[in-house]
């Protein structure tokens, strides 16, 4: 038999999807891409850093996951993100998915992680801290607060009351949340800029319903749970929106609600410089798979054409009894 036909196939290209599968995911390289991707989304250059691996390397490695349907990629401005496909529909994908999240990650590769959301939160930290009396009039480029909320205020009238709590985060200029107070017998509003916190504080010192707390929202703790959490425009500046929902989930009473306002996906790549924004906006699909992999199912929706070729998706979601 000549030497050629007993080599080992080179690329994941046999037209038989397990073959493929196997194979991309039998090398220990992108085994640890998978598993860096369980995390999060991240682009080719922070997986270079994250990897210590040559972009040409990496690439190599990525296209070989995305061929075998393991990864996808989204363009956000300029950069490539990656993140790990939808497996709900596949058994094999989704075995072997969990066959490598039950091993550890590889030494230093949690800490370099942490490192890229740091960074990202540092961005998104700066920005506002510069840019806050400005804020305003950019985010009334894409959106102003009064064309969603009221979509917001019906849905969490259902879990309103006397005795519930809700918390804000984010609460920008404190139109939504003058209206948590009235629904809500107590509202903590959470920002981990103090010149985005203190006007709004200021503007609600008198009332006693209402608690402010600075710190970055992914290490917020609280003895009480609540029973909505609502976060307007605000998901697009996290570094790790997984994270986010990861933290709702752990705040959220049993049957509590997350209501989000978010944009969709767009291309419009000014909101960078103009607004801090980290990602230019999500999928509706893409947050529902965040959300259910922390125990939260999605609830009623609305979608909101706007000014400037954006939308705005409004989405909720319930957390289930354990």
């Amino acid at each position: 038999m000549p030497s050629s036909a007993r080599r080992a196939p080179s690329t994941a290209s046999s037209h038989d999807p397990v073959v493929d599968i196997a194979f991309a995911a039998g090398d220990v390289r992108r085994a640890t891409i998978l598993r860096a991707l369980r995390h999060d989304s991240f682009a080719v250059s922070e997986l270079s850093q994250l990897l210590d691996m040559a972009q040409t390397a990496l690439s190599h490695h990525l296209r070989i996951l995305r061929e075998a349907g393991l990864v996808v990629s989204r363009r956000e401005g300029n950069s490539l993100y990656y993140r790990r496909e939808d497996i709900t529909s596949n058994p094999f994908m989704k075995a072997l998915f969990d066959a490598l999240d039950e091993a550890p990650l590889p030494s230093g590769l949690d800490s370099a992680i942490e490192h890229i959301h740091s960074e990202r939160e540092q961005q998104v930290e700066r920005f506002f801290r510069l840019n806050a009396d400005a804020l305003k009039s950019q985010r009334m480029l894409i959106s102003e607060t009064r064309t969603y909320a009221p979509s917001l205020e019906a849905l969490w009238q259902s879990v309103s009351g006397r005795k519930a709590r809700a918390l804000e985060v984010g609460p920008g200029d404190g139109e939504i949340l003058g209206s948590l107070a009235r629904d809500f017998g107590s509202v903590t509003a959470i920002d981990q800029v103090a010149r985005m916190l203190e006007p709004v504080r200021q503007h609600f010192a008198r009332n006693r319903h209402i608690t402010f707390v600075e710190q970055e929202y992914t290490r917020f703790r609280s003895r009480e749970h609540f029973n909505a959490i609502v976060a307007a425009m605000v998901l697009h500046h996290f570094p790790s929106p997984r994270a986010f929902f990861s933290q709702s989930a752990k705040l959220l009473a049993a049957n509590g609600c997350l209501f989000i306002a978010e944009l969709e996906r767009h291309e419009h790549e000014w909101v960078r410089e103009a607004c801090g924004d980290l990602w230019l906006g999500f999928d509706a699909t893409e947050l529902d798979r965040w959300a259910a992999g922390c125990g939260l199912a999605p609830g009623p929706r609305q979608f909101l054409a706007q000014k400037n070729g954006f939308s705005i998706q409004i989405l909720t979601y319930t957390k289930e009894p354990a």
